[in-house]
């Protein structure tokens, strides 16, 4: 697992990443022709599918790594993952909800989030506080199941 610590490695995976980052953007926001091709298209999907598999690989193996250096250390790093997804989602919610309410000019009504949005942000905000509470318990309780 070192070779994934090398700069290299780092640098390639972080252009992967901003290349990604930066296609996406500009197929979103320039309605030039060349920018809505499909050609670019599907490299930004080649692209996403391939930071994808390579963010999750580099995830599953920092959990076995952790995993391997104790069982208490994993779940410690764990619950500050989930409270960190918690209070990050919080935080979105948040600042989504102060962006709505500027732009509507003070009426509540239409500051709500969007029905989907709102389900993804509960959805996310979930997730990060079970990680945290499971990580807390096993924590806490390393010889219990």
């Amino acid at each position: 697992m070192e070779e994934f610590k090398k700069t290299w490695f780092q640098r390639v995976w972080a252009g992967l990443t901003i290349c990604t980052l930066t296609l996406g953007w500009i197929i979103r926001k320039v309605d030039a022709a060349w920018a809505q091709s499909r050609a670019l298209a599907v490299l930004n999907d080649v692209l996403g599918w391939i930071v994808l598999a390579l963010t999750v690989v580099l995830f599953v193996l920092h959990c076995v790594e952790n995993w391997q250096k104790g069982k208490r250390y994993f779940w410690r790093k764990c619950r500050r993952w989930g409270g960190s997804i918690f209070l990050g989602t919080l935080m979105a919610a948040v600042l989504v909800v102060m962006i709505r309410l500027y732009k509507a000019g003070g009426v509540l009504a239409m500051v709500l989030p969007d029905k989907e949005y709102r389900l993804f942000l509960f959805v996310l905000f979930s997730l990060g506080g079970l990680l945290y509470m499971i990580a807390r318990y096993k924590y806490n309780h390393p010889n219990k199941d």
